[in-house]
């Protein structure tokens, strides 16, 4: 009797909270291999001519991609890049430095990786008047945490689809100091902008 009771209740409820249908094929699986993330940190001080800009570089770690190609805005995005992956690069980095430069980003002065091991995204919106083609433009907002610190931020993205799969390439600045980082500085003559710029490639398939 107790299982009747729970089928004919569980029944009743489907009825009357139906599941909204998903439409097939809207997931996309992140490919790593070609997911990738780069900072580019400028310099600043009165003897910024001094030294050389810092470049690092990483993976995107995971993420999920819920795409709807028929109506944009109900799709969906979140992304993860762990902070141990992200390294510094040999563009204007002589190689002697790197070291150095590499244990001040994973400190706890910077991004103090021990404590703090993913950069995560997620969307709240995207906005798009997608035309009849295979290459367009999206503006995506949402909040990005750094450190615990959790900021809105709006990009636009540029996304190219083909069959199966899509890339989608964009750029983003944002301050060390809305993150609660200070920017590093060398006798108070030479310091990095507090301005990081951001660029990122996403690709995937589905």
């Amino acid at each position: 009797m107790t299982r009747v009771w729970i089928a004919a209740t569980l029944g009743l409820f489907v009825i009357m909270h139906p599941v909204e249908p998903r439409a097939a094929g809207n997931a996309y699986q992140l490919d790593v291999a070609k997911s990738r993330v780069t900072i580019a940190v400028g310099k600043s001080g009165a003897f910024s001519f001094l030294g050389h800009k810092h470049e690092v570089s990483g993976p995107i770690e995971s993420a999920s991609l819920d795409i709807d190609l028929d109506d944009l805005s109900r799709s969906h995005i979140s992304i993860a890049i762990a902070t141990a992956s992200l390294k510094v690069s040999g563009v204007d980095e002589p190689a002697a430095d790197r070291p150095k430069v590499q244990a001040t980003m994973e400190s706890d002065e910077v991004l103090d990786v021990a404590r703090f091991p993913r950069i995560t995204f997620e969307s709240t919106s995207i906005a798009a008047n997608r035309p009849a083609a295979t290459a367009f433009d999206v503006v995506v907002a949402g909040p990005l945490t750094v450190r615990d610190v959790t900021r809105p931020i709006s990009v636009t993205v540029h996304v190219e689809l083909a069959e199966r799969s899509l890339t989608a390439n964009g750029r983003l600045s944002v301050k060390q100091t809305e993150f609660g980082i200070k920017p590093i500085s060398v006798g108070g003559a030479v310091a990095v902008k507090d301005k990081l710029d951001i660029a990122f490639t996403i690709a995937a398939q589905r």
